[in-house]
């Protein structure tokens, strides 16, 4: 797949997830791991999207996996919100 479609569909999943889309922006990720499955900044973007709609478990067992694949401080940060009972605030 063209690279250029892939960064302008990730662009594309960022505005809807600042529009708080978060169901729409997840399908267009969910799209683009299926052509980069093991994208750290992808994974990211996708727990962001899980934990903005309430799948907190869901999203914290991705964010395990991604923790033992990269060292991305962004992660631990995330990581740490979603296992205390801080109300998730969704960010870009």
């Amino acid at each position: 797949m063209d690279m250029n479609y892939l960064e302008t569909q990730y662009k594309h999943a960022e505005l809807l997830f600042i529009m708080k889309e978060f169901e729409d922006a997840l399908d267009v990720l969910e799209e683009l791991l299926q052509h980069l499955p093991n994208n750290p900044e992808l994974l990211l973007a996708k727990i962001k999207c899980l934990a903005a709609m309430g799948f907190r478990e869901e999203a914290k067992s991705l964010c395990r996996q991604l923790m033992e694949s990269c060292q991305n401080p962004h992660v631990l940060t995330l990581w740490n919100t979603l296992c205390s009972n801080e109300v998730y605030s969704p960010t870009v």
